[in-house]
């Protein structure tokens, strides 16, 4: 089956915000940064207040732990929009202009054949991590970190999409057996 489709910078954006919230290494990543900018944003409140009062009250505990809440909750929320402003400047700039544009996905026995503006060529099914279908997107993630965008409007009907599930899934799976 071959699909043919074009990719704009909102697709960039949903994957990277799909990844961010669905990929376990990324959420770890991401999650491990929250915590260090909350604690220290906690942990600049306590110097502060204990060189102020020249000591260490329950009450500068209590709102250090709060400061160090909010500056978690808030860098959690911001993560989307700032992924959102970084895309929307790379497009701007160019700096996508490789990635962006018409794409062509066959997929064979063999493997996952793409064609881009930027490339062409088959990556093996032994290349590819996984093949995540979403209410929106197609996610064909590869082994080494990066993944084939197919979004929803590549797909001309729901049947279509579920007919490119049903080739992918038999032949990422075929791939997996002992020969």
């Amino acid at each position: 089956m071959t699909i043919v489709y074009e990719i704009v910078p909102q697709d960039v954006i949903d994957l990277n915000i799909f990844t961010l919230r669905n990929v376990p290494a990324v959420r770890s990543q991401v999650l491990k940064k929250q915590l260090g900018v909350s604690a220290a944003g906690a942990a600049g409140f306590l110097v502060v207040s204990s060189v102020v009062s020249a000591t260490i009250t329950p009450l500068a505990i209590g709102s250090a732990l709060a400061i160090g809440g909010v500056l978690y909750v808030t860098n959690r929320m911001r993560h989307p929009v700032a992924i959102r402003e970084i895309v929307r400047k790379q497009a701007a700039a160019g700096d996508l202009n490789m990635l962006l544009g018409v794409h062509q996905v066959t997929l064979t026995p063999e493997g996952v054949r793409q064609r881009s503006p930027a490339a062409e060529g088959l990556i093996q099914w032994a290349g590819v991590q996984s093949v995540i279908a979403t209410t929106g997107p197609v996610y064909i993630f590869l082994n080494d970190g990066k993944a084939i965008i197919l979004p929803q409007r590549a797909f001309a009907s729901e049947g279509q999409k579920t007919t490119f599930m049903d080739d992918a899934s038999r032949f990422f799976d075929v791939s997996r057996k002992p020969a």
